[in-house]
């Protein structure tokens, strides 16, 4: 069965839940794409809302996460700070584009005037990886607060334009049949959610 989640978020609760890609659905390679999602903190803490690993292992081709300091995108390797801090408790919109023929990685929270821009060294991004949502076991070590968020539309383009709120990706789709989930009480169903 597969159907659009347009009522159904993920709540993955500090380290322990993630939604994995299924082996069956492949990322190609891509020289440009873009990433968007919607994410609300619930807790306080270190978060991750996704991860494109290749290998070797652990490396991440392409991540998302954050902490009180600001939002931090992993591109092929590097790690970029964003000076965007999310509020607890509110919704945020946060798309993420990468364009490696003009080497540029973009960030846009909640649709704001402002899109942060960073010149960087880009080359395609590698297919067949494994894309996460939520965080990896190797980001945990003593006392580093893991926060508890929730996702929704998590979705990829293999392209960089600007998308409209509930247009389903074309690489990567909130789609039931996309994703293997960790637990079945990380999938909520939440009728406020706006799509």
């Amino acid at each position: 069965d597969s159907y659009f989640l347009t009522d159904t978020k993920a709540v993955l609760q500090e380290c322990t839940d993630q939604w994995i890609l299924k082996e069956n659905q492949h990322v190609p390679q891509l020289s440009q794409m873009t990433v968007c999602l919607d994410m609300r903190l619930l807790t306080a803490g270190k978060w991750m809302a996704f991860s494109y690993t290749t290998p070797p292992f652990p490396f991440y081709s392409l991540a998302l996460q954050g902490d009180s300091d600001g939002v931090y995108i992993w591109l092929l390797g590097v790690k970029h700070r964003f000076p965007a801090r999310l509020a607890p408790e509110l919704w945020h919109r946060l798309c993420l584009s990468v364009d490696s023929e003009r080497n540029s990685l973009s960030l846009n929270v909640s649709g704001s005037q402002q899109t942060h821009k960073r010149t960087v060294f880009a080359h395609a991004m590698k297919p067949n990886g494994k894309l996460q949502l939520g965080c990896q076991p190797w980001e945990v070590f003593p006392g580093n607060q893991m926060a508890t968020v929730e996702l929704y539309m998590f979705r990829i383009w293999g392209d960089v334009r600007e998308h409209a709120l509930c247009e389903d990706g074309t690489i990567v789709g909130w789609d039931s049949s996309m994703w293997s989930i960790s637990q079945d009480q990380t999938s909520v169903q939440d009728d406020t959610l706006y799509c």
